[in-house]
């Protein structure tokens, strides 16, 4: 009796030694499948991080934040902001000038064309869009800040884009 009580433990130990690989097993390659998928969806995101990163670069290179170049230019200017929020807070101020913002060479069809966007290429250099609510455009101006942090703008170019 002895003998036949240790031989069903050892089976029943067995078996369930058994059923712990197969069930270990299962889980296994239940998590190995979902490790690949993860993987896989790491590497598609990486790879669309890398390509942002890229596309990042191009808009960026010829912008004033990442020209050092350029800001150093501007380095012995007492101005309390950053030289874009400057440059673009007076740009802007020009906008509620009667006829208009006065860099601006076109008239609008209903109201008075205005600048919405701006943007510092270097330390010299910006470009700005501008419309009426119907009609748009952008300008290039060159700027210069004088001793007194003064603006001052030259248009360089303007283009308005034809009604579609």
């Amino acid at each position: 009796m002895k003998k036949s009580l240790f031989l069903y433990l050892f089976v029943f130990t067995l078996l369930i030694c058994l059923f712990q690989l197969v069930q270990g097993n299962n889980q296994f390659n239940q998590l190995s499948t979902e490790i690949q998928k993860l993987n896989k969806k790491l590497d598609e995101k990486n790879e669309y991080i890398s390509s942002l990163e890229l596309t990042n670069d191009r808009c960026t290179y010829f912008d004033y934040e990442s020209n050092q170049e350029a800001q150093n230019y501007h380095q012995d200017k007492n101005i309390s902001i950053s030289l874009e929020k400057y440059v673009w807070d007076d740009l802007l101020s020009y906008n509620n000038a009667e006829n208009g913002n006065p860099f601006i060479p076109y008239q609008g069809d209903e109201n008075n064309f205005m600048i919405n966007k701006v943007k510092l290429l270097n330390h010299k250099w910006l470009i700005a869009d501008f419309s009426d609510s119907k009609n748009w455009g952008e300008i290039t101006l060159r700027y210069f800040i004088d001793e007194d942090n003064k603006v001052e703008y030259e248009l360089m170019d303007a283009l308005i884009y034809s009604k579609r």
